[in-house]
């Protein structure tokens, strides 16, 4: 019954995004910041190589490799003030991996101001805000494929009043025994939003685990993955490339570290770098990410996640 729910979601994702595809502005493109820590240190490449409860925004064909209950939590102190609040949980339920999780976004004070006779008046501030909450399943469609679909609902006040819409996200995941991985997704697909559309995006990524330990056995318990992603925004034509690596010791401490080339406009500085590192111990995993956003500043990000 679950693997029905779950195929006739992912029927109504594909149409949702045909028709989302005509639509013009965007709406609610904060829905693309990485909301782990992970993501963001690998540069959010993970299309290909998500396994937790983060695949719901990411690609949710990476649900059906939960297979213990797990809870993830994240704070981000983003550029120009946006701070974003994540929480999540997973599990496994007749083959089939489940998440439920949900995100704040605070934008910061804004200033307001009325016109009066004489010009421009304070009238107080005001903080705009957004809400999404998210649940998604993933299952084994055949050995190596897997299948994904989560639905959204998103909500935001920017100007005194609260706006909403609902939104589907579609995946497909493969692997095979070589540690090589390729991932496909349709992200944020459905209603207009405050009058605009969504931000529609298609992602496709590769990943390869290096065998470690066929170079030395002193490296049986190291890992290290590398990534790839291609995103594309139909609405704007525009599009990014992001690469990202891992390196995990004794399973223990993991390095990261990745760059996006993208067409998102022009920024002074440093951009597109990112990097973090994770610690994981009994069960809990801690971990930090830095990205930089050139004359936007820069973005810290902790993430916690612990299997149950």
């Amino acid at each position: 019954m679950l693997k029905q729910i779950l195929m006739s979601a992912l029927g109504w994702t594909l149409a949702g995004s045909v028709l989302a595809g005509s639509l013009g502005s965007q709406s609610a493109v904060w829905m693309r910041i990485p909301v782990d820590a992970r993501s963001s240190a690998m540069a959010d490449s993970l299309s290909a190589a998500t396994d937790d409860t983060g695949a719901l925004g990411i690609n949710p064909a990476g649900l059906a490799l939960i297979k213990k209950p797990a809870m993830a939590f994240s704070h981000s102190f983003w550029a120009q003030d946006l701070t974003l609040e994540h929480a999540a949980y997973g599990d496994s339920l007749g083959g089939v991996g489940f998440a439920v999780g949900g995100s704040y976004f605070n934008f910061g004070s804004v200033d307001q101001f009325t016109v009066g006779p004489g010009g421009p008046v304070a009238n107080g501030a005001f903080t705009p805000q957004a809400m999404a909450f998210s649940a998604g399943g993933g299952f084994e469609i055949s050995k190596g494929l897997s299948g994904g679909a989560a639905a959204n609902w998103l909500g935001q006040n920017i100007s005194n009043a609260w706006d909403s819409a609902f939104s589907a996200n579609l995946g497909l995941l493969y692997q095979n025994e070589s540690g090589f991985s390729a991932g496909a997704a349709l992200l944020n697909a459905g209603q207009m939003l405050a009058g605009f559309s969504l931000p529609l995006q298609c992602s496709l990524g590769a990943a390869y685990r290096l065998p470690l330990a066929g170079v030395s056995p002193d490296l049986t318990d190291h890992s290290a993955t590398l990534c790839g992603q291609w995103d594309y925004l139909p609405e704007s034509s525009l599009s990014s490339l992001n690469f990202g690596g891992e390196y995990w010791y004794h399973q223990l401490i993991a390095l990261r570290a990745g760059y996006r080339f993208s067409a998102y406009g022009s920024t002074e500085g440093l951009h597109g770098l990112t990097a973090g590192a994770g610690f994981k111990l009994s069960g809990f995993e801690l971990s930090y990410a830095l990205v930089t956003l050139g004359s936007l500043g820069n973005s810290n990000q902790v993430s916690l996640s612990l299997q149950l």
